[in-house]
């Protein structure tokens, strides 16, 4: 409260009060005024240090809704790459080993990818580690799927050539022999019934009635039909399978194929007989894996069990 101040007037001999000027009067007020205003801005100043303006809240919202929506992405890119890495599992431990192929280096498979300068474009945004961070993953993942895909387009060639090559690799008798009783000379050393001594045996003879049906025994071309008796093999038939694989067929009664002739495992391609050297009817039969003759028996897989493989093994032992 502003106290009333007088003076003693000596002429009227009483007490007057004394008149301030504008300026005085001001400054009274400001001199009121001026601690109130010093408090209330040091109450602005704490408010504002502890409680967020409303631009902060919304900022702050924001933030708190791109983490949250960093955290999902975050955990997508996670189940991404378990996906990718059982794929990459599978790729290496199943696929490529059936088929038999090299495996994938494993620095391909990780795909490394540029050094910090790439993403230099990013600083200036606030969120820039968070950013950064999300590109790489990402960047990485894409990389990681172009190194697979490549992979499986491998594969699925590969696998359509294996398939191929399953149907043309030679897999069954020549000869229907159910009951194993018609092979009489196996592959090996053995006394030779022309010149009685020891000789190596390049095939496997089955014995059979003039006029029996003949086999491939895999998918083919023919390459050469000998139809005269010319050579100690007869008449005789040869099958170019692919992936190195070559049959013979000899001593041939007939032919039902000629060169240049594609041929399905299991057609019919001749009858057996007794041309060329040959003491009685039979068939010769050869394979050959870039041509060298191998033991025809180990190509028989898809007709025998185990026990009647092991059974012929015993027979062309003998």
């Amino acid at each position: 409260m502003i106290k009333t101040k007088y003076y003693y007037d000596k002429e009227s001999l009483s007490y007057k009060k004394i008149k301030k000027t504008k300026t005085e009067i001001l400054k009274t007020i400001a001199l009121y005024l001026l601690p109130f205003l010093g408090l209330n801005s040091i109450v602005c100043i704490i408010i504002l240090s502890f409680f967020p303006t409303p631009k902060e809240i919304i900022l702050e919202k924001e933030v708190s809704q791109l983490n949250s929506e960093y955290k999902k992405i975050e955990q997508k890119i996670k189940s991404a790459e378990l996906i990718l890495e059982d794929l990459q599992t599978k790729d290496e431990n199943i696929y490529r080993i059936i088929l038999n192929t090299k495996s994938i280096n494993n620095d391909i498979r990780q795909a490394g990818f540029g050094g910090v300068d790439k993403y230099k474009d990013f600083e200036k945004y606030k969120s820039t580690d968070l950013i950064i961070d999300i590109s790489k993953k990402t960047e990485q993942i894409v990389k990681k799927l172009g190194v697979q895909s490549k992979s499986f387009n491998e594969i699925i060639q590969l696998a359509k050539d294996h398939k191929n090559k399953l149907r043309c690799i030679p897999s069954i008798q020549p000869i229907s022999d159910k009951d194993l009783s018609r092979i009489s000379s196996g592959f090996g050393y053995r006394i030779d019934p022309h010149y009685g001594i020891r000789k190596f045996h390049t095939g496997t003879d089955f014995a059979a009635p003039r006029g029996t049906p003949i086999y491939a025994t895999g998918n083919g071309k023919v390459i050469k039909a000998e139809n005269r008796s010319r050579t100690g093999y007869g008449k005789y038939i040869v099958i170019d399978h692919g992936y190195n694989f070559k049959t013979q067929y000899a001593h041939l009664n007939k032919l039902a194929v000629s060169v240049g002739q594609n041929i399905k495992r299991g057609q019919l391609i001749g009858y057996v007989g007794s041309t060329g050297k040959s003491t009685s009817p039979h068939l010769h039969y050869e394979v050959r894996i870039n041509d060298e003759k191998v033991n025809p028996i180990d190509y028989f897989y898809s007709d025998l069990t185990i026990e009647e493989y092991e059974e012929i093994q015993k027979i062309n032992s003998q």
